[in-house]
């Protein structure tokens, strides 16, 4: 092999390794090529403004799903399990009114609750539960836990949270969901 031959080979080995490289840097870049088989669809907006957007393929991510997975089963057909509920669907505001009221109902509307227990006959809230997982324990996201916490121990609705970074226990999530609505660990 010549020389000119060698450098080529190894000038492309080295861009397909920095081209590896990027795309495992580059947060989301490899989520965004699995969804690419997804149609754009451009529709406007209220202000006029025309957007494209693709549909996602999950729902969940893999650890929120083998999470929603093992808390149905503990539920033991007792319970409902929803997931992804706008905040804003569970409580509302009620000691303001006017622009003050909106102002309140878009800070609720803009967070959504990952797991909100129901019960299935009446469909009454009876506990929320939060998956936290790394990107909780940025600055921002500290600042809305505090709020979420904040607003359902107010409206006295009970609530869990869970690290994700633990992965998942069953029988904590199981005791953890009893004891918070006040029950007996069946």
């Amino acid at each position: 092999m010549e020389l000119w031959q060698a450098l080529s080979v190894l000038g492309a080995l080295a861009l397909i390794g920095l081209l590896f490289l990027l795309v495992r840097k580059v947060p989301g870049m490899a989520k965004r090529n699995q969804d690419s088989s997804a149609p754009v669809v451009s529709a406007s907006t209220s202000k006029g403004v025309t957007v494209d957007y693709r549909s996602k393929v999950y729902l969940m991510s893999k650890t929120e799903r083998s999470f929603f997975g093992t808390l149905q089963e503990q539920m033991d057909g007792k319970f409902v399990v929803f997931s992804k509920v706008r905040l804003a669907d569970i409580v509302k505001p009620v000691s303001v009114d006017g622009p003050s009221w909106w102002t309140a109902f878009h800070q609720l509307s803009s967070k959504h609750i990952d797991f909100v227990i129901c019960d299935p006959a009446s469909l009454a809230l009876v506990c929320c539960i939060e998956l936290d997982d790394a990107s909780h324990e940025r600055d921002d996201r500290k600042g809305r836990d505090g709020f979420v916490d904040a607003t359902l121990a107010a409206a006295g609705i009970p609530f869990l949270r869970f690290a994700a970074s633990k992965g998942i226990n069953s029988h904590e999530i199981r005791e953890k969901f009893w004891l918070t609505i006040g029950a007996h660990v069946p």
